[in-house]
């Protein structure tokens, strides 16, 4: 491996990391917030 191809390795391997990063934290912000449903019937209530 030579001395440039060290280099670019050194640079590009943490900018991915740090995309990746950025991306999950992104979906995870963007996501849209949880639809509210009823809650289940518990055990021995009976639903009108």
């Amino acid at each position: 491996m030579r001395r440039g191809h060290r280099k670019a390795h050194l640079l590009i391997w943490p900018l991915l990391a740090a995309a990746l990063l950025v991306g999950v934290a992104m979906a995870l912000a963007l996501r849209p917030p949880p639809e509210k449903t009823a809650m289940p019937a518990q055990h021995g209530q009976v639903l009108t």
